[in-house]
C-alpha cells in the first residue's frame, strides 16, 4: 500500500479503515489451509523489503542487513523523472540504485502513475485511454533503457483500488502495452504485472483474459489481511486463479504487513507472532512464491509521537523515524536469517495423533542447521511431545527479542497461538505426537516383570511388582507384559499382543536372564532383541532396554550353572556387556545397567528373585533412571 507517491493519492483514515474492514470480514467468508504437499527450496534472497521515505544511509543498511533482506522496492514516480514532457532527470533514482547495488541489494522500480502534462487540463488523476497510453510507454521505455536489466520492472501499484482511476479494462490496456514495450526495449528485462491489493478475483482474471499476462515473468501480489491465516487464505485463492488458466510463473509478494496502531483498533502485541507466521507459512510455499518484500521498513513517527498516530497506514513499519526498534522487527531478523538458503520438508516433522490445529513447519540448510516453527490455531493450548534423536540439545528463541534457551532434545511442549522457534546443529529426523493419544507404558519382560516371588516365593505377584510400583509415581497407564521363564524369542513372539496392541508411548524391554540360564547362543540372543527394538521403533516411542545383571549377579548364575571359572565367567560377561551396548547405541535407545544395587543376596525369595523390599528397591531404581524423561514431559505425578 504505497502511501506519499504523490500527494493526491494519500489514503486518509477513513477510506485505509474501510479497505481493512474489508479485509477481515472476507477472511472470514473463506476456507484457510497451511498445507503444502511439497519439499520446496527457500533461495537466498527471498526476504526484502520496502524502505519507502528512507535516505538509504548506513545505518538503515545495517538494519536491512540484520533483516536479511535482499530486496528492495521503490516507487518510480513518472513525475519526478519527467517534470515537464522530455525533461528528464534521474538523480535521485540514479543514486537511491548506486546505493542499493553497492550494498549488494536486489531492486524493485514500480511504474506508475500519470503525469499531467499529457492533458490538455493539468488536474490528474485522469483515466488513460488510447491517446494517453503512448505516452506512458515512452515514460517505460525511457526508464528501461536508463537501468535495463539492473532492476525488476513492476507494472503500476495497487491498480485494482484507487491509485488507478480508469477502468479495468483500460487498466488491462496500459498495463499489456507497457509489457509489450519492455520486452521489445529490452527482451532479458524481468517484467512484473499485477501488484493487486488482496487478491480480486474477477480483476485478475481479466488481466489473463485481456493478454495483459503476455510478456511478463511474473504476477506481483499484496495478499493483506488483517491476520497471518487469511493472507495464506488471499495466496491459496491467487493459486486457484493460475491453475484456472494454466499459469506456472512464480508470484512475488511486493508488499505484505500488518497494522500495529492506532490503539485500540490494533496493537504491536502480536506483531511478532504475525510476523513469524506469514514469512514462515510463505517461505513454505516457495515452489509458487519467488520472494516477500515487507511493508514497510519505516513507521511514519517516532516512539511517544501523537502526530501521524491516527492513520493505521503510519504503523507499518518495523522501526521509528529515530531507527528504533518496533516491536516484530527481531521476529523479521531471526525468521528471514535462518529460513533463507533451506530446503522445506512438508513431511516433517513426523506427526502422530497430531490434529490440524497444530502448524508445524521444518526447514533445514545444507550446513546442517534445522528449524521447527510450531503453534496452534485457535485459542487455547495443547500439550504436545517434542523428540529429536541423536541429538543432545535444542536451542528455543524468543521471538520477541531474539534470547536463546537450551532444551533437552526430548520434552513435553505446550503449543499456543503464539510460534515456538526451535533450531539445532546436527541431523536428527524431529517428532511430534500428542501425549494424551499415547498414553502407556508397557513393561516387557519375564518373571522379574512379573514380581515373581514377592509375596510367596515361586509365585508371581503382579500388584507387588516394579511395574505396580512405579505406576504409583506416574501418570501414565502402565502395563505388565511380563511372562515367567520368557526369553528373548518368547518375548518376540508375544510381542503383537502384549505390547504393540496397546500403542505405547514408552516400552522397557527387561529380558535375557533366561537366554543366559538355558544356555541359548548370544548371537541368538541379541538377534531377537534386535528385532524386537526394530519393530517397536516407529519414530516417536521411547524404548529403555534393561540389563537383567550386574557383575556380582551374573557370576552367581554362573556358578550355578557349573560354570565356576573365574576368567571364563569374564569373557562371558564382557560378550553380554557389549550385546547390550552395541544395541543400545546403535538403535539410540537409554540402556538401564543397574536394577539390583542393594538388592542381591540382601532382600532376596529365592536365589534369582527379589523379594517385596527387593522389588521396591528395583522400582526405585528404575524410577530413578526413567525420571529425568518422564519429568521432562510432564509424566509425573
Amino acid at each position: 500500500m504505497k502511501t506519499g507517491v504523490i500527494r493526491i493519492f494519500n489514503f486518509s483514515f477513513s477510506l485505509a479503515f474501510f479497505c481493512l474492514t474489508f479485509a477481515l470480514l472476507s477472511s472470514f467468508l473463506s476456507c484457510v489451509s497451511f498445507s503444502n504437499t511439497q519439499s520446496t527450496y527457500v533461495p537466498p534472497d527471498f526476504f526484502g523489503i520496502t524502505p519507502e521515505r528512507s535516505p538509504l544511509e548506513k545505518v538503515d543498511f545495517e538494519f536491512i542487513d540484520d533483516l536479511n533482506a535482499v530486496w528492495i522496492r521503490e516507487l518510480l514516480r513518472w513525475t519526478r523523472v519527467e517534470r515537464g514532457e522530455g525533461n528528464w532527470n534521474f538523480e535521485h533514482y540514479d543514486n537511491f540504485l548506486e546505493k542499493a547495488e553497492a550494498e549488494g541489494k536486489k531492486v524493485i522500480f514500480t511504474l506508475g502513475f500519470d503525469n499531467p502534462y499529457m492533458y490538455d487540463e493539468t488536474s490528474v488523476p485522469r483515466a488513460f485511454t488510447e491517446r494517453e497510453i503512448p505516452y506512458f510507454q515512452n515514460y517505460v521505455e525511457t526508464v528501461v533503457r536508463r537501468y535495463g536489466t539492473r532492476v525488476v520492472y513492476e507494472i503500476w501499484n495497487e491498480p485494482n483500488v484507487h491509485f488507478w482511476h480508469g477502468t479495468s479494462q483500460q487498466f488491462y490496456a496500459t498495463s499489456k502495452a507497457a509489457a509489450e514495450r519492455i520486452r521489445e526495449v529490452n527482451s532479458e528485462a524481468i517484467i512484473l504485472a499485477g501488484s493487486t491489493f488482496r487478491i480480486p478475483k474477477r480483476f485478475i482474471e481479466g488481466m489473463f483474459i485481456s493478454g495483459a499476462m503476455e510478456n511478463v515473468d511474473g504476477f506481483s501480489a499484496h495478499p493483506y489481511a488483517f491476520t497471518p491465516k487469511a493472507t495464506i487464505r488471499q495466496h491459496n485463492k491467487l493459486m486457484r486463479i493460475f491453475k484456472k488458466f494454466g499459469h506456472d510463473k512464480p508470484v512475488w509478494v511486493t508488499e505484505v504487513g500488518y497494522f500495529t496502531g492506532p490503539r485500540p483498533f490494533f496493537s504491536t502485541k502480536r506483531h511478532p507472532e504475525y510476523i513469524v507466521k506469514t514469512l514462515s507459512s510463505l517461505a513454505a510455499r516457495s515452489n509458487e512464491i519467488q520472494n516477500i518484500v515487507w511493508y514497510e521498513m519505516l513507521h511514519h513517527f517516532n516512539k511517544g509521537d501523537k502526530k501521524g498516530r491516527l492513520n493505521p497506514l503510519h504503523h507499518m513499519g518495523l522501526l521509528y523515524e529515530n531507527r528504533e526498534n518496533v516491536s516484530g522487527a527481531d521476529a523479521f531478523a531471526l525468521t528471514a536469517n535462518n529460513l533463507a538458503d533451506t530446503v522445506y520438508h512438508s513431511n516433517l516433522p513426523i506427526r502422530e495423533g497430531i490434529g490440524k490445529n497444530i502448524t508445524s513447519l521444518f526447514f533445514r540448510k545444507d550446513d546442517g542447521n534445522n528449524i521447527l516453527i510450531l503453534w496452534k490455531n485457535g485459542s487455547g493450548k495443547k500439550n504436545l511431545h517434542l523428540a529429536v534423536p541423536y541429538i543432545n540439545n535444542l536451542n528455543l528463541h524468543d521471538i520477541h527479542n531474539r534470547n536463546i534457551s537450551v532444551i533437552p532434545s526430548e520434552l513435553k511442549l505446550t503449543i499456543r497461538k503464539e510460534p515456538v522457534f526451535i533450531t539445532w546443529k546436527g541431523g536428527g529426523t524431529p517428532m511430534l505426537f500428542d501425549l494424551k493419544r499415547n498414553s502407556t507404558i508397557v513393561c516387557l519382560g519375564d518373571s522379574l516383570t512379573t514380581g515373581h516371588g514377592a509375596d510367596i516365593p515361586g509365585v508371581d505377584s503382579f500388584r507387588k511388582s516394579y511395574p505396580a510400583l512405579l505406576q504409583n509415581k506416574i501418570k501414565l497407564r502402565l502395563v505388565n507384559a511380563g511372562a515367567d521363564g520368557n526369553t528373548a524369542s518368547q518375548g518376540l513372539a508375544r510381542l503383537e499382543n502384549d505390547v504393540l496392541s496397546k500403542n505405547p508411548h514408552i516400552v522397557l524391554i527387561e529380558l535375557g536372564a533366561n537366554d543366559l540360564l538355558q544356555r541359548i547362543p548370544l548371537a541368538e540372543t541379541e538377534n531377537n532383541l534386535r528385532n524386537i527394538i526394530n519393530r517397536l521403533q516407529n519414530g516417536t516411542r521411547k524404548i529403555f532396554l534393561v540389563k537383567f545383571y550386574t557383575e556380582a549377579v551374573a557370576r552367581d548364575m554362573l556358578e550355578s550353572m557349573d560354570i565356576p571359572d573365574y576368567d571364563a565367567q569374564s569373557d562371558l560377561i564382557k560378550q553380554y556387556d557389549e550385546m547390550y551396548n552395541s544395541l543400545a547405541r546403535n538403535y539410540n535407545i537409554e540402556l538401564i545397567d543397574d536394577i539390583w544395587t542393594g538388592i542381591w543376596r540382601k532382600h532376596m525369595s529365592d536365589n534369582i528373585h527379589p523379594n517385596a523390599k527387593g522389588y521396591e528397591l528395583m522400582a526405585d531404581l528404575l524410577f530413578t533412571k526413567l525420571k529425568p524423561y518422564l519429568e521432562a514431559n510432564g509424566f509425573l505425578k
